[in-house]
């Protein structure tokens, strides 16, 4: 009996140390998950920071992109002004050559005219002068005889 008290409190003895050593063991992960759970709770907190950030970087970035597609519709609207500016001074200067043509094509025919004017008036001079010669003695502007001396 002394015997079986013996085993039985060796193997109480070797169950309580197995018991002890597990307790370590799990208080050993205890500590360890507690670390893990500290450092997840950290990594919790840096990602709310950092989804923060990244939510006010956002809203940046589209309140830049919406003013850059109102900035481009500005030069979408100048863009097609110009266009049409453009088209008008087109028809402007097209306008202005045929002007320039029909005003080359009046002073050409001007010119010809006036061309044709001054011989017709030297002609005229020549011719008057050749009568006055045959004629002798002529008469002025205020009709007073005037004599040619030979």
């Amino acid at each position: 009996r002394e015997r079986e008290l013996g085993n039985r409190s060796k193997a109480l003895l070797e169950q309580a140390e197995s018991k002890q050593r597990e307790s370590m063991r799990r208080e050993r992960e205890a500590e360890d998950n507690e670390k893990m759970a500290a450092d997840g709770e950290r990594n919790i907190h840096r990602l709310c920071d950092q989804l923060l950030v990244n939510g006010r970087q956002r809203g940046d970035v589209q309140r830049e992109k919406e003013r850059e597609e109102r900035r481009v519709a500005e030069i979408s609207q100048n863009l097609e002004r110009y266009k049409r500016e453009i088209g008008n001074c087109q028809t402007a200067s097209k306008e202005m050559r045929e002007e320039e043509a029909r005003l080359e094509g009046q002073h050409d025919k001007f010119m010809e005219e006036a061309e044709k004017a001054e011989t017709q008036a030297r002609l005229a001079e020549e011719e008057a002068a050749t009568l006055e010669r045959e004629a002798g003695p002529s008469f002025d502007a205020e009709g007073r005889a005037r004599f040619q001396f030979l």
